[in-house]
């Protein structure tokens, strides 16, 4: 009987909705609302519409299923809001052996809009408490952004809000390589945290009235769940401590196979495809991994490790580990090899950074003083967290390719589960996560003002003038400390973790920004940079935009002091550092060429002359020569990325550089020119410039 139930609400689950008839290579207009909060997919917003009506050809039609729009970062939509999207709806389709589509349509979205247009019809109503949850989630997501820089903020809410959107692609994948992709994400083991300290706090609060609370522990990590967005590996932990509470009110313990089951079953009866999810999955065997051989680690790391507090964690984070390494190597045919020192390096701080940061980002919002001191307390951990895995996803042999058989890994896992069962033994889980507080945190203190003084001496000055360089961009530090930002490129996440890598982790301001050219490849990530960071001053060539990208952006620095430059305008800094205009000679007008007209300048440190065109034109480059007179060049970066129709060869002989950098993919007979260094940053990478201003360093990596 329980087999054909299962079946029958399996059967009864939808396999398709009636939008997707209209994937069909035409152009159409959508009227709906958006469901779920947007959240940031690499150099655009992505967000989840439910629609009810399709315009074409003049006519009007009722349409089911919900759709997922890609539209850009300028547009500030909200959960709630009705708006109309035109653009080509797409089948979300297979990407190499994963199938987007698939994945899309286990949560109810079976058709994709890219580069859609969008133009919000209504603003949104607040929705109840889930709308109050959401506000509090975005208006927490922007309280950490603005305390912390990047990647330490896109981490942290990544953690404890479960918004991996701000995480830079070069981070996730220092994750993955690593075998701490559990981190960065709201997962059964953060909520393990999260609920055993709701789990102690209700037993030394309420102690004499246990069902009371209870209650309000179970209403604690409802509100949790529905904060951070849910997710299967989110609703299984969160029911799997809500059982734990309920059974502590009833003087009952907890069953752990039982529990999981009823997890599994319950989560099934809102969606049978949740078995088929690669979250559940993990978050399941991890849990499975932590009740079956946390016991048994425990027993022989307090005989082999004289410090016994790093026994706990350190045993929670290997049982966890020990049937997701198999799961993980069949999903993404990688296999790290230093899962296991990397988490035994960061396991002792995780407990910290969840339970910390958690209550940071919460009263942040309300108490903002205390959640920004408990932001800044978090911080060492966090950084301890970053550099351990970067520094481990940076050795040559930290991932390796693998191909498993399906067959070959589900034996191995029943192997390991078999030899789980056998230990027998009765697992205190909750127990051991409550005890030894006191200790953890004169511990976590201890570290967190050790880290916080190395931090500082760490960012302390080396009078030298240090320039990095990626595409879209470049950072300029001064001897004397002064940082001047370049453009910034089109990805937030990528131009905050740059900034949040470069500059000292306590400076929440960019004193010059110079942005070379109203292309929007240039800037759109800067709007999301000036959340957390000021702005002293900006230099334009004055050149007029229309596009709404353009419009948000002078928004944003509508309290920056803004100059339109020309040719001979000249920035000098105390630390001998200066600045001078080279082009244009005059404003650019809206329909010129961006390329023609680009700010170009130099920078001088004594000795040296560093020479910025960002993108200018063949045609702008003759035009440079006529009215300027430049000097030899110590570094030229290629306009354009060298593209062989983009380069003036009289432009270059007569600047006559002494080291060339190459962002991008330069023409290779055009490189292959050169007879002086030529170093190319290829896209993704940052590359590292440093001087005393008679000495010229590049970094070959």
């Amino acid at each position: 009987m329980v087999f054909c139930a299962g079946g029958l609400r399996f059967a009864l689950h939808p396999v398709g909705a009636e939008i997707q008839r209209w994937i069909d290579g035409a152009g159409l207009t959508l009227t709906g609302q958006i469901t779920d909060e947007p959240f940031i997919q690499g150099d655009h917003y992505a967000a989840r519409l439910k629609p009810d009506t399709a315009l074409r050809g003049g006519n009007e039609y009722v349409v089911s299923g919900d759709v997922l729009i890609h539209y850009p970062l300028h547009l500030d939509l909200g959960l709630g809001d009705r708006v109309q999207v035109t653009g080509i709806l797409i089948d979300p389709g297979v990407i190499d052996t994963f199938s987007y589509r698939d994945y899309l349509a286990r949560f109810g979205v079976y058709a994709l809009m890219r580069s859609a247009a969008v133009e919000r019809v209504e603003q949104g109503a607040n929705p109840g408490l889930a709308g109050w949850l959401t506000q509090l989630r975005r208006e927490s997501r922007s309280k950490i952004v603005a305390a912390l820089p990047n990647p330490a903020a896109s981490l942290l809410i990544g953690m404890v809000l479960g918004d991996e959107s701000g995480i830079a692609p070069e981070i996730e994948s220092a994750f993955n390589d690593t075998g701490a992709a559990h981190v960065i994400a709201i997962s059964g083991y953060n909520m393990v945290v999260f609920s055993g300290l709701i789990v102690w706090l209700v037993g030394a609060v309420a102690s004499t009235r246990r069902r009371l609370g209870s209650a309000l522990g179970v209403a604690v990590i409802a509100l949790y769940t529905v904060l951070v967005g849910g997710g299967a590996g989110v609703e299984r932990a969160a029911l799997m401590s809500g059982l734990v509470l309920i059974g502590g009110a009833l003087r009952r313990r907890t069953f752990l196979p039982a529990s999981l089951a009823f997890a599994a079953i319950i989560l099934s009866l809102d969606n049978p495809t949740v078995y088929w999810d690669i979250s559940f999955q993990y978050s399941f065997l991890a849990v499975v991994g932590m009740g079956l051989f946390t016991e048994p680690l425990m027993r022989l790391g307090t005989r082999l490790l004289p410090a016994r507090w790093l026994v706990e964690p350190l045993a929670v984070s290997a049982a966890a580990q020990a049937l997701t390494i198999p799961l993980a190597a069949l999903y993404f045919q990688r296999l790290s090899l230093v899962t296991l020192p990397v988490n035994l390096l960061i396991a002792p701080v995780l407990p910290l950074v969840i339970t910390v940061g958690t209550a940071a980002a919460i009263l942040t919002v309300f108490i903002s003083f205390i959640g920004t001191l408990l932001l800044w307390a978090v911080m060492p951990p966090l950084l301890w967290l970053i550099g351990v895995v970067r520094a481990a996803g940076a050795l040559p042999f930290a991932s390796i390719s693998v191909y498993p058989d399906a067959r070959l890994t589900s034996l191995i896992l029943l192997f390991i589960l078999g030899l789980g069962a056998a230990s027998n033994f009765s697992q205190e889980w909750w127990t051991h996560l409550r005890g030894r507080a006191l200790q953890w945190l004169a511990l976590g203190g201890g570290i967190g003002l050790a880290m916080l003084f190395a931090l500082l001496w760490s960012s302390r000055l080396d009078g030298l003038l240090h320039i990095w360089l990626w595409d879209g961009g470049s950072l300029i530090q001064t001897p004397g400390g002064a940082h001047i930002l370049v453009d910034g490129g089109r990805f937030p996440a990528r131009l905050l973790t740059i900034l949040g890598d470069h500059l000292p982790f306590h400076k929440r301001r960019i004193d010059l920004w110079l942005l070379t050219q109203p292309d929007e490849r240039r800037y759109a990530a800067v709007p999301e940079a000036l959340v957390r960071y000021e702005v002293g001053a900006a230099l334009y060539n004055g050149q007029p935009n229309l596009s709404p990208a353009y419009t948000r952006l002078f928004e944003a620095l509508a309290d920056v002091p803004i100059v339109a430059v020309r040719a001979g305008y000249r920035v000098e800094f105390s630390d001998s550092v200066q600045i001078d205009v080279l082009h244009p000679a005059s404003a650019p007008t809206i329909t010129d060429h961006v390329d023609d007209g680009a700010l170009v300048f130099g920078l001088t440190h004594r000795d040296g002359f560093f020479l910025f065109p960002s993108d200018l034109s063949a045609t702008g480059q003759t035009a440079m020569l006529e009215h300027q007179q430049v000097s030899t060049v110590t570094m030229l970066q290629l306009p354009g990325s060298g593209a062989p129709f983009s380069i003036d060869r009289g432009w270059i002989e007569v600047l006559s550089p002494q080291v060339v950098i190459a962002v991008g993919n330069p023409d290779a007979a055009l490189a292959a020119s050169f007879d002086v260094p030529l170093f190319i940053v290829a896209p993704g990478e940052v590359r590292h410039l440093w001087t005393d201003g008679v000495t010229l360093w590049v970094d070959p990596d």
